[in-house]
Protein backbone atom coordinates (compact mmCIF):
# COMPACT_ATOMS: atom_id res chain seq x y z
CA UNK A 1 0.00 0.00 0.00
CA UNK A 2 1.11 3.61 -1.01
CA UNK A 3 2.15 5.57 1.61
CA UNK A 4 1.46 10.05 1.54
CA UNK A 5 3.35 12.10 4.04
CA UNK A 6 1.35 15.14 5.15
CA UNK A 7 4.29 17.79 3.98
CA UNK A 8 2.14 21.07 5.03
CA UNK A 9 -1.54 21.84 6.65
CA UNK A 10 -2.74 24.07 3.37
CA UNK A 11 -5.26 25.45 6.18
CA UNK A 12 -2.89 25.71 8.86
CA UNK A 13 -3.63 29.48 8.78
CA UNK A 14 -7.46 29.15 8.77
CA UNK A 15 -6.70 26.80 11.70
CA UNK A 16 -5.27 29.39 13.60
CA UNK A 17 -7.86 32.33 12.91
CA UNK A 18 -10.19 29.32 14.02
CA UNK A 19 -9.32 28.86 17.46
CA UNK A 20 -8.61 32.42 18.22
CA UNK A 21 -12.14 33.11 17.17
CA UNK A 22 -13.23 30.61 19.30
CA UNK A 23 -10.94 31.78 22.07
CA UNK A 24 -13.14 34.83 21.49
CA UNK A 25 -16.25 33.13 21.93
CA UNK A 26 -15.73 31.31 25.00
CA UNK A 27 -14.19 34.44 27.08
CA UNK A 28 -17.95 36.27 26.40
CA UNK A 29 -19.15 32.90 27.29
CA UNK A 30 -20.68 32.74 23.85
CA UNK A 31 -22.72 29.37 22.48
CA UNK A 32 -21.93 28.95 19.12
CA UNK A 33 -24.02 26.55 17.29
CA UNK A 34 -23.27 25.00 13.53
CA UNK A 35 -25.89 23.65 11.49
CA UNK A 36 -25.11 22.29 8.50
CA UNK A 37 -27.27 19.62 5.98
CA UNK A 38 -28.90 19.27 2.44
CA UNK A 39 -30.91 21.53 0.94
CA UNK A 40 -34.96 21.38 2.34
CA UNK A 41 -33.87 19.93 5.23
CA UNK A 42 -35.53 22.29 7.80
CA UNK A 43 -32.45 24.14 8.70
CA UNK A 44 -33.80 27.78 7.74
CA UNK A 45 -37.25 26.45 9.88
CA UNK A 46 -35.05 25.68 12.94
CA UNK A 47 -33.38 28.62 12.80
CA UNK A 48 -36.56 30.64 12.79
CA UNK A 49 -38.51 28.87 15.60
CA UNK A 50 -35.25 29.02 17.95
CA UNK A 51 -34.93 33.14 16.95
CA UNK A 52 -38.82 33.15 17.69
CA UNK A 53 -38.40 30.88 21.38
CA UNK A 54 -35.17 32.64 22.34
CA UNK A 55 -35.16 36.39 21.30
CA UNK A 56 -36.66 38.12 24.39
CA UNK A 57 -34.08 35.90 26.23
CA UNK A 58 -30.96 36.31 24.24
CA UNK A 59 -28.99 38.42 22.08
CA UNK A 60 -28.63 36.24 18.82
CA UNK A 61 -26.77 36.29 15.89
CA UNK A 62 -27.02 34.33 12.65
CA UNK A 63 -23.63 33.92 10.37
CA UNK A 64 -24.96 32.39 7.09
CA UNK A 65 -23.17 30.84 4.08
CA UNK A 66 -25.00 29.22 1.15
CA UNK A 67 -22.87 26.76 -0.36
CA UNK A 68 -25.23 25.80 -3.11
CA UNK A 69 -24.41 28.90 -5.44
CA UNK A 70 -21.77 27.80 -7.44
CA UNK A 71 -18.78 28.43 -4.68
CA UNK A 72 -16.68 25.55 -6.62
CA UNK A 73 -17.82 22.89 -3.99
CA UNK A 74 -17.04 19.49 -4.97
CA UNK A 75 -19.53 16.73 -3.69
CA UNK A 76 -17.55 15.40 -0.25
CA UNK A 77 -16.90 18.79 0.52
CA UNK A 78 -13.06 20.37 0.29
CA UNK A 79 -11.38 22.98 -0.16
CA UNK A 80 -13.85 25.81 -1.38
CA UNK A 81 -16.85 24.83 0.73
CA UNK A 82 -18.24 26.06 3.67
CA UNK A 83 -17.21 29.28 5.56
CA UNK A 84 -13.95 29.78 6.54
CA UNK A 85 -12.91 32.00 9.97
CA UNK A 86 -11.38 34.72 7.56
CA UNK A 87 -15.47 35.76 6.09
CA UNK A 88 -16.53 36.24 9.17
CA UNK A 89 -13.97 37.71 11.66
CA UNK A 90 -14.80 41.31 10.98
CA UNK A 91 -18.63 40.42 12.60
CA UNK A 92 -17.31 39.16 15.76
CA UNK A 93 -17.02 41.85 18.73
CA UNK A 94 -13.50 41.95 20.23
Amino acid sequence: MAEIRLMQRILASNDALAEKQLSLLNRHRVLSINIMSGPGAGKTSLIERTVQEFKDRYRLWVIEGDIQGGSGCAPGGGAGCGLYPAQHSGRLPS
